[in-house]
């Protein structure tokens, strides 16, 4: 019965988010159509419809600063990638204009399709061409003083309960390259609410906790630095969240 209440409540979630995207629809489509000129009202209708689906549906978001951070700059924002609310608690938790780089099978997904063809940057791996487009674009959006959002691991891995995955180098070279600076983001428990898309898991409701752990500089950072970086930023980010896991994940 539990099982069955978890897969309807599922259902439930994508529903009012994506009643929230129609209702919002027509605005974003005119935006879409000139993302230079609308890229900040872009992002927020990203936020609008996926916040306020989630609230609608029951699912709360609450975040935790390690220390003050400065809204002015550019980040490459790196967070733990474990469930579908990680883009929705990315898109709650930052305010300022910032984009996606994902891969391209997200162009083909009727929500996130619309941004991955204006204001988010696609990637195909499997290209090497595609892939060095992306990354240039990407490079090109950080200089223009945006934030990049980037999921260091590259995907939700199939092991449940979820763990870290080791991270690939791309979001840690686009940050040294840039001279930009890294701001890792531990989103702990959205893989208990709904992991990966919630077909296999189904969802419940509840309140999504985050922390967002204190900006990494990189001006003084050389491409030999780029293992060590990657490194550092793993076990910072794994840290915190297998130490928030013990203290937590029992309680709620």
């Amino acid at each position: 019965m539990k099982q069955v209440f978890k897969n309807l409540y599922c259902r439930w979630y994508y529903a009012c988010v994506i009643a929230c995207f129609l209702a919002l629809y027509p605005f974003i489509k005119f935006a879409a159509r000139n993302p230079k000129r609308y890229y900040r009202r872009l992002v927020r209708l990203r936020r609008y419809f996926s916040v306020t689906g989630s609230y609608l549906a029951g699912i709360r978001y609450q975040a935790k600063y390690e220390s003050p951070i400065d809204w002015s700059r550019p980040y490459v924002i790196c967070p733990n990638h474990t469930s579908n609310l990680d883009i929705t608690a990315i898109n709650y938790l930052f305010r300022q204009p910032f984009s996606f780089l994902g891969k391209v099978e997200l162009l083909n997904n009727p929500l996130t399709g619309i941004f991955f063809r204006s204001i988010d940057i696609p990637v195909d791996r499997k290209q090497k061409i595609a892939a060095y487009r992306a990354l240039k674009k990407a490079e090109a959006l950080l200089q223009s003083g945006n934030s990049l959002v980037v999921f260091p691991e590259g995907g939700i891995d199939n092991s449940y309960p979820p763990k870290f995955q080791a991270f690939k180098a791309g979001a840690f070279k686009l940050a040294i390259d840039g001279k930009i600076p890294i701001l890792p983001v531990v989103i702990h428990n959205a893989w208990d609410l709904l992991w990966d898309d919630g077909r296999k898991s189904g969802a419940k409701p509840g309140k999504v906790y985050m922390t967002v752990l204190k900006p990494v500089e990189t001006d003084s950072l050389g491409a030999e630095d780029l293992e060590n970086l990657s490194e550092t930023i793993f076990q910072q980010m794994n840290t915190c969240w297998e130490q928030w896991n013990i203290r937590n994940l029992t309680k709620i």
